[in-house]
């Protein structure tokens, strides 16, 4: 079969019986005009990726419970509308999140450590930053101590704004374990002093 020659609802068809050569062809046929669209809607490069990859993933997974679509452009350009719109939603879940810990949980944890303990911590915090990864460590600071965007430490470093926010939480990570029990400490000597 030739695959080029078919249209886009033939195309899905075969995809419904399990035809990956079909696939790949639809694949190749819409990526970019997808990306293109979730890159202008996102204004980021990993993401628009990550939800063009979700639309196939998901075109792939529920192939056999699909009823075929009048217009198979639309279907697909639909179904990358609601992984948009799923994105933003995480997104701005995310930014919620951490303001809402930011508002609520750091002010009164603050208020448990007494400014000794909480000057150790900082020094502690310190000592776990500096065993980090040279790369990441810059990064880490540019973001917490330089208070930059993950848009602007991208650009500066020549990096990809997923490779920053990967290197940004990988950081966070590693610096929470090394915190974790320090903290708990710090909080039992509060508590029975």
């Amino acid at each position: 079969m030739q695959y080029s020659a078919a249209n886009s609802l033939e195309l899905l068809q075969f995809i419904k019986n399990d035809d990956k050569q079909a696939f790949n062809e639809l694949y190749h046929r819409f990526w970019e005009p997808l990306y293109l669209i979730a890159f202008r809607k996102l204004k980021d490069r990993e993401e628009a990726k990550d939800v063009v990859q979700h639309v196939f993933a998901n075109l792939w997974l529920y192939r056999h419970g699909m009823t075929l679509p009048d217009s198979p452009e639309a279907y697909l350009f639909g179904s990358l509308r609601n992984e948009i719109l799923r994105s933003i939603s995480r997104m701005l879940r995310d930014r919620q999140r951490q303001e809402e810990i930011a508002r609520n949980i750091l002010p009164e944890f603050e208020q448990l450590i007494d400014p000794l303990y909480k000057k150790e911590l900082l020094q502690l915090l310190d000592k776990q930053v500096e065993l980090l990864p040279d790369r990441m460590q810059q990064v880490y600071r540019m973001s917490r101590e330089q208070h930059l965007s993950v848009q602007e430490i991208a650009g500066q470093l020549g990096l990809s704004e997923q490779t920053v926010r990967n290197q940004l939480n990988t950081a966070l990570k590693k610096i929470r374990v090394g915190l974790r029990e320090v903290m708990l400490l710090a909080i039992f000597l509060k508590n029975i002093s």
